[in-house]
């Protein structure tokens, strides 16, 4: 589908940059642009490498012991440790 549009030269000036910074024609910025607000296409599914990473990060998790959170007294000793130590 091929569609013609007019916008203000300051909006056509930002696409441009926004284009060129994602190494891509302006044309192809839209095409992803508007496939992206579609919800629809290649665009539209999940990010294979945020997969990797949550998969990664999954992986740390369970690897490590869940630790309780420390009572206020103890975070407030360790602070005062830590000031002491700094004087």
């Amino acid at each position: 589908m091929i569609y013609t549009i007019e916008v203000p030269a300051e909006v056509e000036q930002v696409l441009a940059a926004r284009a060129q910074a994602s190494g891509v024609t302006v044309g192809k910025y839209l095409q992803e642009l508007v496939i992206s607000e579609a919800s629809i296409g290649a665009t539209a599914q999940p990010d294979a490498e945020m997969d990797a990473l949550e998969e990664l990060a999954l992986e740390l998790a369970a690897k490590y012991p869940r630790a309780e959170p420390l009572a206020d007294d103890a975070v407030a000793l360790a602070y005062a440790e830590h000031e002491a130590a700094l004087q």
